[in-house]
């Protein structure tokens, strides 16, 4: 393990992360500290991809033949569970077993594995294949993310595909959020979706065309921070080590306000994840309601959701915003209901 990571701010040092990065490239996972410096890197398997963080004070990262659990203190290793192939993500079930999302000739595989490491239950989904990551939803159905077929699909608790929405380049991570909408990364074209329940696909983040000398790369693994900013690695793959920021953010009106690279620590960062507090509650406010953004107490046109999917009641709160009419996500004070 080394010492801590030194981290770069963009553009100034207003905004500072704790944050994990798989460093695919060096086979490394690391914790960057821009906030008391005490980060750290530790070797990990080859294939690390998804990174999940664990009650405990852990986090649960895949690797090519399984996943494995680390502290996020020291970097010290833990449970993990090893034999698989191709498997590319990992997640902690309720009832404390192990999700692994993997592809073989048969198809996309999950595979439930006990904390003894033995397989407890397998799906296989035929047709599909190349996935990067998948997430459990709360109804039972899980989402897929395919890289060579470019798109997002929802399969049941049987394999039979429930949803699916087309990206524009390849795909590697989707969020489902409590209102319905699914929030997608695409490859190399550098792009966020939002995708409605129903309706086209809306990009809310990044685009080549947009950011031309931000060196962005590859879109992969993302998460969306409490203020409703999207965090995302930046992939250097592909002949472009060194090239570009490692990690990204960007507000709701789609502004580049943060970057981390640094071609030292690490070489291809695939996954990042914040150990701070994540998004719990957002309100989606329209921007033809210029009242609501002086007190978004008195308009019913907001929605109202949290991404945990839990109820929640609204209480009072400040809302400051620099006027204009883009559409943008405010986080405010809810408390969860039973």
């Amino acid at each position: 393990m080394s010492a801590a990571l030194p981290a770069k701010a963009f553009p100034a040092a207003q905004i500072k992360h704790r944050f994990l990065a798989v460093d695919n490239g060096s086979n490394r996972l690391l914790l960057v500290d821009q906030i008391e410096g005490k980060g750290w890197t530790v070797p990990v398997p080859a294939g690390s991809r998804d990174l999940r963080l664990l009650s405990g004070g852990r986090v649960l990262v895949s690797h090519g033949n399984g996943a494995g659990e680390f502290d996020l203190a020291t970097g010290a290793k833990g449970w993990s569970v090893e034999g698989f192939a191709n498997v590319t993500s990992a997640q902690r079930l309720t009832n404390g077993n192990t999700l692994l999302g993997l592809t073989d000739s048969k198809g996309v595989n999950l595979v439930e594995v006990g904390p003894d490491t033995r397989e407890k239950a397998r799906l296989i989904v035929p047709g599909l294949a190349d996935l990067r990551l998948m997430d459990r939803l709360p109804n039972g159905n899980t989402l897929l993310s395919l890289a060579t077929a470019h798109k997002v699909v929802e399969v049941d608790a049987v394999g039979s595909i429930v949803w699916n929405g087309a990206l524009t380049d390849k795909g590697y991570q989707a969020r489902r959020l409590a209102n319905g909408h699914t929030v997608a990364t695409s490859g190399e074209d550098c792009r966020i979706y939002d995708f409605p329940p129903k309706g086209d696909p809306v990009l809310v983040g990044g685009s080549l065309e947009k950011f031309t000398n931000a060196h962005l790369l590859w879109f992969s693994g993302f998460e969306i921070l409490a203020n409703g900013d999207f965090f995302v690695a930046n992939w250097n793959g592909h002949g472009h080590e060194g090239q570009g920021p490692h990690a990204v953010e960007f507000d709701a009106a789609n502004n580049l306000v943060w970057s981390w690279e640094d071609h030292v620590a690490a070489t291809t960062v695939t996954n990042v994840l914040t150990w701070e507090t994540p998004a719990t509650t957002i309100i989606r406010i329209r921007p033809d309601r210029k009242r609501s953004l002086e007190n978004p107490h008195r308009t019913p046109q907001r929605d109202r959701y949290r991404t945990d999917g839990k109820r929640a009641t609204l209480t009072m709160y400040p809302a400051k915003y620099p006027g204009n009419d883009n559409p943008t996500l405010f986080l405010r004070k809810f408390k969860g209901e039973p």
